[in-house]
């Protein structure tokens, strides 16, 4: 008796010890990867523009992870997306309502500073990071049915919205190890929405609600973590330890 409450008293130390390591932090960005959403960064600052052959090319700023707005150590997590190519060099129009794009990469990085401006629109390759940088994640857009992105243009009198779903792999970064987890639709790491309601001339230096080709606005971006080894380790010992206690008793019953 006294060995089985002391195996269970191991359980509940380890599920105990479970129960403290919340916290992932991986170079200045620290995240609870027991909270529901496990990882969810939202809201998404997001400045993107479309070429002239139809492909996207944009920037944006995590502004918080799992509702904490602290995560980021006084830095900022900053990204690009690039190489989304337009299915038929297809265009965004009042009356082309979905494009559908192939290719696109995303590379995610942690600066200990703040370097973008306050309003997306100025978001750049001069300030997503600099020379402090740390490549935090690089990601790969997944393709289903040989699409990576699916944009929706909608339109309410004169306004725009321009929405966008799609799903990406992880390939490199710091936090590589984190999130190769094959937990997304079809095999992918991420899921991510964006919604652009907010348009400028080609220099963003004023507001054009006729021109989809620079714009501004918000998304989100959720994926799993791959729990930490000594996580599961505390795990394993506990349910070990609670299994041998129980097949002792089972003998004793005998």
């Amino acid at each position: 008796m006294k060995l089985i409450k002391n195996l269970l008293a191991g359980v509940a130390i380890a599920a105990a010890a479970l129960g403290s390591a919340q916290a992932s932090t991986v170079a200045g960005v620290t995240w609870d990867n027991t909270s529901f959403v496990d990882f969810f960064a939202s809201p998404l600052q997001i400045h993107q523009t479309i070429q002239p052959d139809g492909s996207l090319v944009g920037w944006g700023r995590a502004l918080a992870l799992n509702g904490d707005f602290g995560a980021f150590s006084g830095g900022q997590l900053a990204f690009k997306f690039t190489g989304y190519s337009a299915i038929n060099s297809a265009l965004p129009s009042p009356t082309t309502t979905v494009v559908q794009y192939t290719g696109g990469t995303v590379d995610v990085y942690y600066t200990p500073s703040v370097i973008v401006p306050n309003n997306a629109v100025g978001y750049n390759d001069s300030n997503y990071k600099n020379g402090t940088s740390v490549l935090w994640l690089s990601l790969a857009a997944h393709a289903i049915n040989n699409v990576t992105l699916t944009g929706t243009v909608l339109q309410n009198g004169p306004s725009f919205l321009l929405s966008g779903l799609g799903y990406l792999d992880v390939i490199g970064g710091a936090a590589q190890s984190y999130f190769d987890t094959n937990s997304k639709a079809d095999g992918s790491d991420f899921a991510f929405n964006i919604g652009l309601n907010q348009f400028y001339n080609p220099a963003g230096t004023a507001q054009d609600p006729s021109n989809l080709f620079n714009s501004a606005g918000t998304g989100d971006l959720s994926g799993l973590t791959v729990p930490e080894p000594g996580s599961i380790a505390l795990l394993g010992l506990g349910l070990a330890g609670l299994g041998f206690a129980q097949r002792r008793k089972a003998k004793a019953a005998k």
